[in-house]
Order: C-alpha cells, then structure tokens, then sequence
C-alpha cells in the first residue's frame, strides 16, 4: 500500500494554551473532537479536512526538547503547510507578533514563509500566488 498524505503531526509540550493559540490565532486552524484522553489536549484542523492535522498533548516534562530552533543536527527539521492568500497569511502573523522568515522560490512561483511555533518547531508556509490569480472563481 503506497502512502499518500500526511495524517497527523504529535506535539507534546508543556506550554498547551501558548501552543494551541499559535496554531489557531495566527495559522488559522481550529480546535475540533479529541477523544476524552486522560492528559490536556487538543486536536486541530485545517479548512475543509475531516481529520486532525495537528495533535497537541500536554507534557510537563523538564527534559531536553525534541526539537531545538538553533540545533544544526539531525532529528526533524520543519513541517510545511501549503495555502492560499499569502497577504491574508501574512496580515495574520503580523497582527499575532509572529516573527518570520519571507523566500521567493521556484523563479518566483513560490513564496515561502518560516516560521517557528512555541515549542520550536520550524514550519514552513508555501503559497503559488500566480496560480491563485489564473484559477476560476
């Protein structure tokens, strides 16, 4: 069976609330059905996906953090969200203080955004705003 989306990405933190607003204040997802699991969480959605794109699971724990954003060594480096409307993107990382990180890519078809969510964790926003223009409406 060849493997054909990305179902889910697992973030445990021990900063919930902060974590939980980022992805939904300024990337726009949205709190939806988590099973009653015994640990705080939440499970979050993109527009128009019946599943869960996002799980985020409280950890209290004081160990070193999975991800690192200044660490150059091995281990997960970003995950990547694809749009529409980079302005609208960019307007709501603006009016949330979320810093970032603007590329132009592919010969300028592309723009990429990076950003980092609370835990560290890089992600990178990608957005084809001259195929948005051609498409019907």
């Amino acid at each position: 069976m060849p493997l054909k989306i990305l179902n889910h990405v697992q973030i445990r933190t021990s900063r919930l609330d902060e974590t939980r607003n980022f992805f939904v204040d300024a990337l726009g997802l949205t709190d939806g059905f988590r099973p009653n699991f015994p640990e705080r969480g939440h499970w979050l959605y993109c527009e128009g996906n019946d599943a869960p794109f996002v799980h985020l699971t409280e950890d209290p724990c004081e160990g070193q953090p999975r991800t690192v954003r200044d660490a150059t060594g091995t281990g997960v480096d970003h995950m990547a969200l694809f749009g529409t409307d980079v302005d609208e993107m960019i307007g709501r990382l603006d009016r949330n203080g979320v810093a970032y990180d603007k590329v132009v890519a592919r010969g300028g078809s592309m723009i990429q955004l990076y950003v980092h969510e609370p835990n560290g964790l890089k992600i990178e926003l990608g957005f084809f705003p001259e195929e948005e223009k051609s498409a019907p409406a």
